[in-house]
């Protein structure tokens, strides 16, 4: 038999530390590879530094939005997309005043 093993997610949702995710996509278990959209609307920013302990010493506040792509071998995936944010303060300081 010649049929891949896939898992698909049509729509799944959760929470990635306290920041709320959804997304869609595919993993092929036969040839090792995903291939997933993974969206993340309106959270504090300052969550990030949960995940990612570097920015825990920075002083940042806002609201993120997020859509990223994950694509490839399960051993090494490329992750790409954008990060949006609203109404940021980096040191006390929103880009409405930098000038």
């Amino acid at each position: 038999n010649n049929t891949d093993m896939l898992v698909l997610f049509k729509r799944f949702k959760g929470r990635l530390d306290d920041i709320p995710v959804y997304g869609s996509g595919r993993i092929n278990l036969s040839k090792q590879r995903i291939n997933m959209r993974v969206k993340a609307r309106q959270f504090n920013i300052d969550r990030l530094s949960t995940l990612f302990p570097a920015l825990s010493s920075w002083q940042y506040f806002g609201r993120g939005n997020s859509q990223l792509t994950i694509k490839g071998p399960l051993s090494s995936p490329r992750i790409n997309g954008v990060f949006y944010v609203k109404d940021m303060s980096f040191y006390g300081t929103n880009p409405k005043q930098i000038e």
